[in-house]
């Protein structure tokens, strides 16, 4: 009777142990999104040490094995893009690391290189393709009013084509006057649809429409696409104004409960009650 909870700690102990030799999984350490993400960058730091070492066909095969996940963020493929491009260039394969180089400056024009020092001919190489003249991605961007279970309103931007590409999702809406434009932020990761709760002012509380301008941003700020712009916004009805939180009214005196003077009733009914029939 005594061997299965000796045997029980004996496990327990074991699995502290492996926890604390950091033997234990990585996934069971951290959340499928957490995993994913650090699984990515070990696997650019991988690719980083290849091309150290001039590896450029491991670093090559790394990389396209990469690119094949579709967990990535924006950020994180456009790194292995550069970093494809980089062992592209290293082994003399002008053609495909154009078209790597292509892809990667139509996604984000403005990419800072992860790699510093590549030496001159990537260098070069990077330049060029900086300099040509191309169309950039513009992922497709639609915006609708929704309320929530409360009856807020919020904005619902989803992104179509071109969504792996987008890095932040901003939100600009028109205030007050007195008061500075509301400016709202959300990493995209991997998510095509985000929600945005709308600020509500007292001044607005008759509002029946909300102006508002959406940017979708690539890993270096640069701009990919928007709906609606700071000089010519959306202009989004409302199904009911958009309400601050009221102040709640003031309690009404206590003399004026109905049920304190009907108690009292009660009360002197009986105590007269009770004297006749002590008298009696």
């Amino acid at each position: 009777m005594c061997a299965q909870p000796r045997l029980l700690a004996l496990f327990v102990c074991a699995l502290l142990c492996a926890s604390e030799l950091g033997v234990w999984p990585v996934e069971a350490q951290v959340g499928a999104g957490g995993a994913a993400a650090s699984n990515a960058e070990e696997q650019l730091t991988a690719i980083l040490r290849a091309l150290e070492h001039a590896h450029f066909d491991d670093a090559n095969t790394l990389a396209r094995a990469l690119l094949a996940s579709p967990t990535l963020s924006a950020r994180q493929r456009n790194d292995a893009l550069e970093l494809l491009a980089v062992s592209q260039i290293a082994a003399r394969e002008e053609s495909t690391a154009r078209a790597t180089l292509d892809e990667l400056f139509t996604r984000d024009p403005e990419h800072a290189e992860r790699l510093r020092d590549p030496g001159p001919s990537v260098s070069a190489s990077f330049a060029r393709a900086r300099g040509e003249s191309r169309t950039a991605l513009q992922p497709v961007v639609r915006v609708a009013l929704v309320r929530d279970a409360l009856g807020r309103a919020l904005l619902e931007v989803r992104l179509d084509t071109g969504r792996d590409a987008v890095d932040s999702v901003h939100v600009f809406v028109r205030t007050p006057l007195d008061i500075p434009t509301t400016h709202l932020v959300a990493d995209v990761g991997t998510r095509s649809r985000l929600t945005f709760a709308l600020p509500a002012y007292p001044s607005a509380a008759s509002a029946r429409t909300v102006e508002l301008h959406v940017e979708a941003r690539a890993p270096s700020g640069a701009l990919l696409a928007q709906a609606g712009s700071a000089q010519a916004p959306l202009v989004l009805a409302l199904t009911s104004p958009l309400m601050p939180c009221a102040a709640s009214a003031p309690a009404p005196p206590l003399r004026h409960a109905w049920w304190l003077w009907t108690s009292i009733a009660i009360v002197v009914a009986g105590i007269g009650v009770s004297g006749a029939i002590v008298a009696n």
